[in-house]
């Protein structure tokens, strides 16, 4: 047997709770950086104009890479196999984990899902 893919509504299901969560984080950044160096003007945002900016740029770039790359990533490391005995699965992207479990020890299973998957 051979291993499968996770189906790609997981990838899509990934990509937006991360696109979410780059929207909020950005918008919070951005405004946060308005006010306490535009508007506001504090003494020592005012200071640190330019390391605060680029900060900020650094954290969204790094969120976009997480939104937009991090899931093709992760969507190609994850596989896995059901048979009669047991459930097979490899996922992760740094250290990759392979995880055996026998049928015989699986007594019940809860799934739980947020309203992103739901949709999908």
């Amino acid at each position: 047997m051979e291993y499968e893919d996770l189906s790609i509504k997981a990838k899509k299901s990934w990509f937006v709770a991360r696109l979410i969560t780059t929207v909020i984080v950005s918008t919070i950044l951005i405004v946060g950086v308005w006010f306490s160096v535009y508007n506001m003007k504090f003494e020592y945002a005012v200071m640190f104009e330019k390391p605060i900016n680029i900060s900020v740029a650094i954290i969204i770039l790094l969120l976009l890479v997480n939104t937009f790359i991090y899931p093709i990533i992760e969507y190609k490391q994850w596989k896995y196999i059901i048979n009669k005995d047991k459930v097979d699965f490899i996922h992760g992207i740094y250290n990759k984990k392979r995880t055996i479990v026998p049928m015989i020890r699986i007594q019940h299973i809860v799934i739980t899902e947020g309203f992103i998957n739901r949709f999908f």
